[in-house]
């Protein structure tokens, strides 16, 4: 399980860089790894803490580590539903700003 930690940063920022328009990606990845994943990192740990001292840490990590780590794969999977549209839609809209853009610059 060690090794798929890091996994999810694989997954998820592919998908951020398909269905963000170019101009707002560097605020939705600044969304994502300050606000996002900081709020879910502390609702992990401090639970994790506490338990940790009611239960022992090895417990806790082992059900709570691993059961978030399947929940987050149950999760981004469903991404899978909604994926393919959003990228076509992203793509449209990219073709209608350049579009949009080739017709301000020839005056059509």
């Amino acid at each position: 399980m060690v090794a798929l930690q890091g996994v999810h940063r694989g997954v998820n920022r592919p998908i951020v860089m398909s269905v963000i328009r170019s101009e707002l990606r560097g605020f939705a990845f600044a969304v994502l790894n300050a606000v996002v994943e900081s709020i879910a990192w502390a609702m992990y740990s401090l639970p994790a803490g506490w338990l940790g001292d009611m239960f022992g840490l090895e417990l806790v990590f082992l059900l709570i580590l691993d059961g978030l780590m399947l929940l987050n794969g149950l999760l981004i999977t469903q991404l899978y539903w909604t994926y393919g549209r959003d990228v076509d839609h992203m793509s449209g809209s990219i073709e209608t700003a350049a579009l949009s853009v080739g017709t301000a610059h020839t005056g059509t």
